[in-house]
């Protein structure tokens, strides 16, 4: 059992998550805006409403409604392909949010793969680019086989199932209150889109994390661990790249096998029939948590391997698409010289 207190939130508490609510900032679907939590002495007021949600199931309900703001992209604005949704919450939830996620994050943070960084505290994009690339270096320095897949998904974020959330938060050891609280918030969430000439009807959200909340990014990495500690757990050695070779008993092989940011995986081998297994298994254990692979934009790259190797491919046959350069976490992997145009 972690210690996660699910007791009263405290005044210390409130004030940690108030912290980080920044100025300027728009409304949520409640019309509050986050200056009130900076200049308003309303603290014991907050504290004891949002201690009410937790340790008694009450939630306000437009606590579960976003509104969409249409942020316009390049290209034709009359076709809605050409905007993007940015979805905008209850500055109050996102502060109720904040607490829950500031005591679970603490216990069950220090039990997540050390493969990942999305969404850790004191965890870069720069630390998993610089690793590959060092990886790709010695590969190349030493002429070493090796096989990199980069993962996508299909809307990663929109696709788990809730109860898979809820189920896997229990496996992790949330306690109770905290469990119904984040249920609860799940259980009726509902956006609509506001316009400049006005809102459209609400509609259901029935899957996937919370867009534009604080707690959804967590949730989603603990969801992600789940199926990559299933996938890969116990088979690093048959499935991973070599860094080190085995020299003794006390200095056993020290392998890799992926290197994550949130969603954005890359799956590290030795050779295709490794990297086959291993992208299977990823495969098969993210489809059992809703989370589908982007065939069409999961792409590979490969070292030293035979041009008449067998290509990768997915569990319904779809072959990959092998490429020579590989954008991963807006950094090309092959070359300093693409990312300097």
């Amino acid at each position: 059992n972690l210690p996660i207190d699910d007791g009263p939130f405290t005044a210390s508490e409130l004030a940690r998550a108030k912290s980080t609510v920044r100025e300027g900032k728009s409304a949520g679907p409640d019309g509050i805006p986050p200056e009130v939590f900076k200049y308003c002495d309303l603290d014991d007021l907050i504290l004891d409403f949002c201690n009410l949600a937790l340790l008694h199931n009450m939630q306000p309900d437009i606590w579960s409604l976003s509104n969409i703001i249409l942020v316009p992209k390049a290209g034709d604005l009359s076709k809605p392909d050409n905007y993007r949704g940015i979805s905008l919450t209850c500055i109050t939830a996102k502060v109720y949010n904040r607490m829950i996620l500031n005591r679970i994050r603490h216990a069950i943070d220090p039990h997540l793969r050390e493969n990942q960084n999305g969404f850790r505290e004191g965890r870069t994009t720069a630390a998993q680019i610089l690793a590959l690339r060092r990886m790709i270096e010695e590969v190349k320095k030493d002429n070493l086989t090796a096989v990199l897949c980069f993962i996508d998904f299909k809307k990663a974020f929109d696709s788990i199932h809730r109860s898979t959330i809820v189920k896997i938060l229990e496996a992790y050891g949330v306690p109770p209150n905290l469990l119904r609280a984040i249920e609860t918030m799940y259980a009726g969430t509902r956006a609509r889109v506001v316009t400049p000439d006005g809102n459209s009807e609400e509609f259901d959200i029935l899957a996937g994390v919370m867009q534009g909340d604080t707690l959804a990014p967590f949730l989603f990495i603990m969801v992600l661990d789940y199926a990559l500690r299933k996938a890969i757990s116990g088979r690093e050695q048959d499935l991973g790249f070599t860094l080190t070779p085995r020299r003794s008993r006390r200095h056993p092989t020290v392998v890799l096998t992926d290197l994550d940011y949130a969603d954005d995986i890359s799956l590290l081998s030795d050779i295709m029939e490794q990297a086959q297994e291993l992208l299977n298994r990823v495969e098969s254990e993210c489809a059992k948590v809703d989370l589908r692979l982007n065939a069409k934009k999961t792409e590979v790259i490969t070292y030293n391997i035979l041009p008449e190797h067998p290509r990768l491919t997915t569990t319904e046959g779809t072959v990959l698409k092998e490429v020579k350069d590989f954008k991963y976490l807006g950094s090309w992997v092959n070359s300093t010289e693409q990312d300097l145009k």
